[in-house]
C-alpha cells in the first residue's frame, strides 16, 4: 500500500505511462501472495479514478487519458491472473459466496480503541464495558498522535473557513504545493473505510453483490480499511510536519520542537504495548518447536517403535471426532476441544502422516461432501474409500473424554486397537475392511426390504422413535416419497413436538432432517432443540446445524445432531431456524431415534432408507 500511494502520486503529478506499469508488476507479484491484495490494488485505484474525475478541474477527454492507462493496467492485472488461477487450478467447485462478507467489517471502535495500546489498557481497567477489537478483521486503529492531529487540522480548518476569507491563488487544491494533502487522497482513504463498514450492502442492499461478483471472494470487507489507515496515518505525519514547520517560520522553535517530540514520544509510548506484546507472542517459540518436533511432550517416534508398528505403514491420519473447516457450505468440528489440532500437527511433523481432517479456506465442495461421509455411519456409501491410492490403514485418534455418537463408533468396528498414549486412544482403520461392513450392512437391508411394508419399521427398538415424511408438502422436488416441505418465508416454523421416555440415563438420541441447499451461497438451516421435563420444565437447549452434515446427495444435506436424554425427559420440541428466511429450498425426512435403533422406510415405489440414509439402488 506504500507503494502503491507513492506510484499513483507520481503518475498523479507526472503522468507518466512506467507508474501503472510498476503497479501492474506489483499486483503481479502481490497476488501470488494473498489474493486480498489484488482487491486492495482495484479498490484503490478505482476510488483514485472516481475522486479524480470529482476534484480536478480539467476538460473530459483529458480525464480520460489520464485514468485510462491506470485503470488498464489493474484491468490487465486481473485477467492476467484470473486466467492463471482457472488454467492452473484443478477445481472448478469452490465455494461462490464464502461466509463473512457482512460480518467481518469495520466498526468504529477498531478505528479509534485499541487493546495492545498502554494508554487503552488503562482505560480498558477502569471501564469495563470497552470491547476488545484488536484482533478483528477490520482492525485498524490509528493511534493517539494520528488522531489528534487529525482532530486539530479539521478544527482549524473549520476556524479559518469561519473566521477569514481564503486567498483566491489557495482555492484550487494544485500539485504545484508540496506541503498541500490533495482532497483526492482523503476521498480515496474515506471511500475505502465505507467500504470496510460494509457500506452500502449493510443497507439491506445485500443483493448488490450479485453484480460485483468479484467482491465475494474477497469475504473480509474489514480489509480494504488498510488504505484508509495507510492514507491518514500519512496525512497525520504531513499535518504535524506543516505545523512544525509552520512553527520554525515563525520562530516558535520551543512550540514546533516541542510539537515534534510529544508526537513521536506519544507515538512510541503506544508502540511499546505493540512490541511488548509481540515479544510475549514469541516467548516460548522454542518451547513449543520442541514440543511440535518431539524435543519435549509427546515423542510418537519412541510410542511407534514401543508398539512395533512403523509411521510408513499408514497412509492418513483421521482424529475423531472428524472435522472439515473451509468450504464454507460445510463446517465439521469448528468447537473441537483445543487438543485435537496441536496433536494432530505433532504427528504430521513428527511421522510425515497427512492428515485427513481438513483445515483450508475455499476447500472443494465435491470434495468435501466426498470426505465428511467418513463419518457418516453404517448406511453411507464412502466413495473417498474408492479414491484411495492403497490399502494402507489410517492411523485413527480419539481423545479418551471424547464422548463418540453412533456413527463415530461405528469406524472402530473396522478398526485395531494399538496402543494409550497419554490419553490418546491409537487405532488401525482399515479400508476394505470398513467397505466390507458398509456392504454387509446396505446388504442386510435390502435382503429384508422385500419383506416390509410400505411406510417405517423398527427393527431395534430401543425406545421412543419419530418420523415425518413430509408427504402432504407440494414441494417440486422430494428426497424420498411422495412429498416435501419447500422453503418458508419466515425464520422459525415448528417441526415437531414429541413425548420421549428414556429408558436410562445418558441415552443417546438422534435427530435427523433433509434439506435441498443451494449453490450460490454458504447459507444453510438449523433445528433447535428443546427438551422439557414432565413439569414443562426447560432441561437444555440446543441448536443442531445443517451444517456438520456428514451424508449427502447432490444439493440435498442431511442435518444430523446427538443429543443425551435422562429420565426426566418428557418431551422434546423440534423447531426450524430459517436464517434471513432463505437458508434453503426444500425440507424432507425428518427422524427422531434412539441412536442403537434401527429403522427402516420403504416408499412405495421401493426406495429404502435405513436411519434416515437412503441406500443406493
Amino acid at each position: 500500500l506504500p507503494m502503491l500511494f507513492y506510484w499513483t502520486l507520481q503518475y498523479h503529478q507526472n503522468r507518466h505511462w512506467k507508474y501503472p506499469a510498476y503497479i501492474f508488476v506489483m499486483g503481479f507479484i502481490a497476488t501470488f501472495l494473498h489474493p486480498y491484495l489484488s482487491a486492495l490494488v482495484l479498490m484503490w485505484t478505482a476510488f483514485y479514478s472516481v475522486g479524480y474525475f470529482i476534484f480536478t478541474r480539467s476538460p473530459l477527454r483529458s480525464k480520460l487519458r489520464h485514468v485510462i492507462p491506470y485503470l488498464g493496467s489493474v484491468l490487465l492485472l486481473f485477467a492476467t491472473t484470473g486466467t492463471i488461477i482457472r488454467l492452473t487450478d484443478p477445481l472448478k467447485d469452490r465455494p461462490i459466496t464464502p461466509y463473512g462478507f457482512l460480518v467481518y467489517c469495520t466498526k468504529i471502535s477498531h478505528i479509534f480503541a485499541s487493546h495492545y495500546s498502554l494508554i487503552w489498557k488503562i482505560v480498558e481497567r477502569r471501564y469495563k464495558f470497552i470491547i476488545n477489537g484488536s484482533g478483528d478483521e477490520g482492525f485498524t486503529y490509528l493511534g493517539f498522535t494520528v488522531v489528534i492531529a487529525v482532530c486539530a487540522s479539521v478544527l482549524f480548518f473549520i476556524i479559518k473557513t469561519i473566521t477569514s476569507k481564503r486567498k483566491p491563488e489557495e482555492q484550487n487544491d494544485t500539485i504545484a504545493d508540496p506541503q498541500k494533502f490533495q482532497s483526492i487522497w482523503l476521498f480515496v482513504a474515506f471511500a475505502a473505510l465505507l467500504l470496510s463498514m460494509g457500506i452500502p450492502f449493510v443497507w439491506n442492499m445485500e443483493w448488490l453483490v450479485d453484480y460485483l461478483s468479484f467482491l465475494r471472494q474477497f469475504r473480509s470487507l474489514g480489509r480494504f480499511s488498510w488504505i484508509f489507515y495507510y492514507v491518514i496515518t500519512i496525512y497525520g505525519v504531513v499535518v504535524i510536519s506543516r505545523y512544525y514547520t509552520y512553527c520554525i517560520a515563525r520562530n516558535r522553535k520551543v512550540m514546533g520542537y516541542g510539537l515534534l517530540i510529544a508526537s513521536m514520544a506519544l507515538w512510541s509510548y503506544e508502540a511499546t504495548g505493540y512490541v511488548t506484546t509481540e515479544r510475549f507472542s514469541t516467548m516460548y517459540s522454542k518451547e513449543y518447536f520442541e514440543l511440535f518436533s518431539g524435543e519435549k511432550g509427546h515423542t510418537w517416534k519412541k510410542f511407534f517403535e514401543d508398539v512395533h508398528h512403523k509411521p510408513d505403514e499408514y497412509q492418513g491420519l483421521l482424529m475423531l471426532p472428524y472435522s472439515h473447516i473451509g468450504s464454507d457450505k460445510l463446517w465439521l468440528g469448528g468447537d473441537m476441544p483445543g487438543l485435537q489440532i496441536p496433536v494432530a500437527l505433532e504427528i504430521g511433523l513428527q511421522l510425515h502422516i497427512p492428515m485427513i481432517d481438513a483445515m483450508m479456506a475455499r476447500s472443494s465442495w465435491g470434495i468435501t461432501m466426498k470426505q465428511v461421509k467418513i463419518e457418516g455411519g453404517p448406511f453411507v456409501y464412502k466413495p473417498m474409500l474408492d479414491d484411495l491410492p492403497n490399502d494402507k490403514p489410517f492411523l485413527l485418534m480419539n481423545l479418551g473424554y471424547n464422548e463418540l455418537t453412533a456413527d463415530q463408533k461405528y469406524l472402530l468396528s473396522a478398526s485395531d486397537s494399538i496402543g494409550l498414549y497419554d490419553q490418546w486412544y491409537v487405532y488401525a482403520l482399515y479400508p476394505r475392511r470398513l467397505k466390507v461392513n458398509d456392504k454387509k450392512n446396505a446388504d442386510s437391508i435390502r435382503a429384508l426390504a422385500p419383506y416390509l411394508h410400505t411406510g417405517d419399521t423398527c427393527l431395534r427398538n430401543t425406545g421412543t422413535w419419530y418420523v415425518d415424511h413430509f408427504d402432504h408438502g407440494n414441494a417440486k422436488e422430494t428426497f424420498f416419497g411422495t412429498g416435501a416441505i419447500p422453503q418458508i418465508n419466515k425464520t422459525e416454523m415448528p417441526l415437531a413436538d414429541i413425548p420421549v421416555h428414556p429408558l436410562y440415563r445418558n441415552q443417546q438420541y438422534e435427530v435427523s432432517c433433509w434439506f435441498l441447499l443451494n449453490r450460490k451461497d454458504y447459507k444453510n438451516p438449523n433445528i433447535k432443540i428443546d427438551v422439557f421435563d414432565s413439569s414443562d420444565h426447560l432441561l437444555s437447549s440446543t441448536l443442531a446445524p445443517t451444517k456438520e452434515s456428514t451424508d449427502n446427495n447432490g444439493l440435498w444435506f442431511r442435518l444430523v445432531h446427538y443429543i443425551y436424554l435422562t429420565p426426566e425427559c418428557a418431551r422434546i420440541r423440534c423447531t426450524l431456524m430459517n436464517a434471513d428466511g432463505n437458508s434453503y429450498e426444500i425440507m424432507d425426512e425428518f427422524m427422531l431415534r434412539p441412536g442403537d435403533a434401527l429403522i427402516v422406510s420403504k416408499s412405495a415405489n421401493g426406495a429404502i432408507m435405513a436411519n434416515n440414509h437412503l441406500l443406493p439402488k
